[in-house]
């Protein structure tokens, strides 16, 4: 069984906001590892761009048709494990993780921290 999530990458400057679902790996330990392999290929931050982070997440964690896509409405029930809201800001990227509640189907906030504070995987811990 996969543990779906949704990233919405928010550009602080401009409020664009652009989601990619990931079919598996969705809890906050995959996620941090997907979110580090994407940084490895974005903008060296500062700066921070919406849509050119979504890119390079889809480029460094897509292995296999329909595992990773750009989506546009969020708005339906995608039934994710989680979701996530990265953007910049106090020097990094500041991560705030969603689970959804099985029997209520509503998201709760259970953290907000910065992406180097995200427990991660061997190959990028």
């Amino acid at each position: 069984m996969s543990t779906q999530a949704i990233y919405t990458f928010v550009d602080p400057a401009s409020g664009d906001e652009v989601s990619v679902f990931k079919h598996w790996d969705g809890y906050p330990r995959g996620a941090a590892t997907f979110l580090q392999r994407a940084k490895a290929l974005a903008w060296p931050l500062p700066r921070f761009e919406a849509d050119e982070f979504a890119a390079a997440f889809v480029a460094a964690n897509k292995t296999r048709e329909g595992d990773c896509r750009v989506v546009s409405d969020t708005s339906k029930d995608w039934y994710v494990d989680y979701k996530y809201r990265i953007g910049f800001a106090h020097g990094g990227l500041v991560v705030e993780i969603f689970k959804r509640d099985v029997w209520t189907g509503d998201y709760t906030l259970v953290d907000a921290c910065n992406l180097d504070d995200m427990e991660v995987l061997g190959e990028v811990a």
